[in-house]
């Protein structure tokens, strides 16, 4: 039923609706051909070049190009309404230009060329919509302003700006572009402004060498970019070296020989006590340290500076200093002068040694010691310390001027030998001596007891006679 009254409503009077949508069209037709009104419309463009190739074959070159582009020209175009429209479309607006015939310029410009040039713009339509009529009814700015310079070759050479840092334990050498140098060609006025060309190399976290190729950038002394310029090599490539980095010791120098008389080393420093190397990690691991030549002091009286460079140490080794590593060790010897102190040994202090049997003896008197030496030792050294001691080996009873013996540490000095007088005894006659004296005394006892005993006899004897008679 639905369908059905769909059906009728199209069909319906159908021959009048489609002689009414026909009379539509035909007056449509009618208004916009026979009474199609004319319109002005105005156009903004952007200027382009033509014959550029002329200009720079003369050898010059436009300094303001950049700024002329961003110029814009308005057309004003006249035509109908339907002319408009089409020329309004995407396709047909997009080739409305201003041009500017660089042919125009001549050579007499050279001798000028400071000084701006005008020269005017030529605005144009394109050329399949000339089935409609237009008319340029008007176009600003009509001419434009062109500075002009001559063209101009000059070489710089190009540096490497390295960005970021290779990985812990890595560090870059030998930084190298190919080519070392570019050529620019351009305008002169502005290859004078050319401070440096560089390539930036990011390094970040590599450790490995690298090699790539990069756009070079022109720069002046504000660092900023120059873009008129152009460059005969499009890219540079721009290598590293990259290498392990490890520290390797330098061994404290001794020394050799003996400084002057009252003199002694009394110390050696050395700067640096380690350098930093690059190489492959076997030979940073195979070689831990460098040991120095010895130093000569012999007779030396005042301090000394000697420089070794530590590059020959590092030959056939794989490796090499870091870049920024001063390849000089500064051994630096202080000496000073021997100090003098006085000792006094006291005969009870001094040790008895090589004594003969039956034999006694004693020191009549001490010493007053005098030594030279380092201040440090001197300090420690006393009576005690010396240990002194008198040899009396082979010697026999008498008085005897005997050398004291003393233990002197190294680097001390005694300025003169030492005699002591030394009384020995023969403790035999002595003994003997004793022996005798109580032998006299026991045999005048033995008399007193004889005669005592003698006495008591006699009396006995008279006691006895008296009781005889």
């Amino acid at each position: 039923m639905k369908k059905k009254f769909i059906k009728n409503l199209i069909l319906h009077n159908m021959g009048w609706k489609l002689l009414s949508i026909f009379l539509a069209m035909f007056l449509w037709f009618i208004v916009m051909n026979l009474i199609n009104p004319t319109e002005i419309k105005t156009y903004v463009v952007d200027i382009s070049f033509t014959n550029k190739d002329k200009l720079e074959a003369s050898e010059f070159v436009i300094l303001n190009e950049d700024e002329i582009k961003q110029k814009k020209i308005e057309i004003k175009v006249k035509g109908t309404r339907t002319a408009l429209d089409e020329l309004s479309k995407k396709e047909n607006k997009k080739n409305i230009k201003a041009v500017v015939d660089l042919s125009q310029f001549e050579l007499l410009y050279a001798q000028n060329i400071e000084e701006s040039v005008k020269i005017g713009v030529t605005p144009s339509i394109p050329a399949n919509l000339y089935s409609y009529t237009y008319q340029i009814m008007s176009y600003t700015p009509s001419f434009i302003e062109i500075k002009l310079d001559n063209v101009s070759k000059k070489s710089f050479p190009v540096t490497v700006e390295v960005v970021g840092s290779a990985a812990d334990g890595y560090v870059t050498s030998s930084i190298q572009t190919v080519p070392e140098n570019i050529t620019l060609t351009g305008a002169e006025s502005e290859l004078e402004k050319v401070s440096q060309v560089k390539v930036y190399l990011d390094i970040t976290g590599i450790t490995s060498s690298i090699e790539k190729d990069l756009a070079p950038v022109i720069l002046d002394d504000k660092e900023k970019p120059i873009n008129s310029l152009k460059s005969e090599d499009k890219t540079v490539k721009a290598s590293v070296l990259v290498n392990k980095q490890g520290h390797i010791e330098i061994k404290q120098p001794e020394s050799s020989g003996t400084p002057a008389e009252s003199y002694y080393v009394d110390s050696i420093d050395y700067e640096p006590k380690s350098i930093e190397v690059v190489g492959d990690e076997n030979g940073i691991s195979n070689i831990s340290s460098i040991e120095l030549p010895e130093i000569n002091v012999e007779g030396i009286s005042e301090d000394k500076t000697i420089v070794f460079d530590i590059r020959p140490y590092l030959k056939n080794t794989g490796l090499s200093l870091k870049d920024d590593s001063n390849n000089e060790v500064y051994v630096s010897v202080k000496l000073k002068a021997d100090l003098k102190k006085n000792i006094s040994i006291s005969p009870d202090k001094i040790s008895l040694k090589g004594l003969g049997n039956n034999l006694s003896a004693f020191i009549e008197n001490g010493a007053e010691i005098s030594l030279t030496g380092k201040e440090e030792v001197l300090n420690e050294l006393n009576a005690d310390s010396l240990n002194p001691e008198v040899n009396l080996n082979s010697l026999e009873e008498g008085s005897h001027n005997v050398e004291l013996i003393l233990s002197v540490p190294d680097g001390i000095k005694i300025d003169k030998k030492y005699y002591v007088n030394v009384i020995i005894k023969n403790d035999s006659e002595n003994n003997e001596n004793n022996e005798n004296n109580e032998s006299h005394e026991i045999s005048a006892s033995e008399e007193n007891s004889d005669d005592k005993e003698n006495s008591e006899n006699e009396s006995n004897s008279s006691d006895e006679t008296e009781d005889v008679s």
